[in-house]
Formats: structure tokens, sequence, C-alpha cells
């Protein structure tokens, strides 16, 4: 909220700031999202340039989660594929598709998702998990409340993460 950002002074900002940096990031959230659902084989459905990307998949590497399938669609910004619709960020989905694959991974928070998780799941035939998802879901997990939204995919399923 903002005026417990500013209430507090620039120090208090700033310990705000360190604190939320040590407990999440969206590169987390997809870590524990991911162990939380017991998936080892991802595909990967990236808006970023191939060395860009391979900087995330070394992230999931880290975790046990290897990459066995990926698109780079290597978008000259943000700003282009926050105008993407929802049939764009489908087809990026099913081109990263491989049979091996037991959920999608999409890092870019820019990607317009939060209401297409559902669909998204139905287009690939596996949970599709994407920056904004994980991170709204880690977020409430880290709040300790259960996680709840509709037509968020599968990590929303049951509400009782």
């Amino acid at each position: 909220m903002t005026s417990a950002s500013f209430l507090q002074g620039r120090r208090g900002v700033w310990y705000q700031l360190d604190t939320l940096a040590a407990l999440t990031s969206a590169t987390a959230a997809f870590q524990r999202a991911l162990s939380y659902l017991g998936i080892s084989y991802i595909s990967l459905a990236s808006i970023y340039h191939p060395d860009v990307s391979e900087h995330f998949i070394d992230r999931l590497l880290e975790v046990g989660v290897r990459t066995v399938g990926r698109v780079d669609d290597e978008a000259d910004s943000d700003r282009e594929v926050a105008d993407w619709g929802p049939e764009q960020i489908t087809e990026l989905v099913r081109r990263s598709l491989v049979p091996e694959a037991q959920a999608v991974v999409v890092p870019e928070t820019a990607l317009h998702t939060a209401n297409i998780g559902d669909v998204l799941d139905a287009a690939a035939g596996i949970p599709v998990l994407t920056a904004t998802q994980v991170s709204l879901w880690d977020a409430y997990r880290l709040a300790g409340l259960p996680p709840v939204a509709t037509s968020a995919g599968a990590l929303f399923q049951d509400g009782t993460n």
C-alpha cells in the first residue's frame, strides 16, 4: 500500500524493498511453483533472445527442472508483447510444445495472461505456468493465504495450495 511505503521515510522504503527482495522474485516463484506441482521437465515459451533464455533455464536447472523444449521468440521489447492478444500468447505456447514436457513455462510479466490460464492449459494439454500466475500464487503463499483465482490454470485449481 502506498502510505505504508512513505510514512516511514526513506529508511522505511528501503527496509520494505529489502524485505520483499529477500522473500521472492518471479524466478523464485517459478522454482517454487514447479516444485509444488512436482514438475521436472518443461518446455520454455520465451519472448527473449536465446542468451537471456539460457540464464532462466540455468535458474530452473538449479532446482532440478530440465528444459526439454523451447521457443525463443526474440521480441524487440516488453511493450511489443504487452499488445499481444490471447491468440498470440496461445500460439507461442503451442510452438514450444514437445511430448516430454510436463508443463510449459512463459517467463514474461508483460504478457497479459492473468485471465487466460485455463485457456493456455487447454491449448497445451499440460499446465502452463506464466510469470504473472506464479508471482501471484507465490505472493498468496508467502502471505499464508490460500491462492484463489478463476481461469488462472492448474496452479490455482483447488485453492488450497
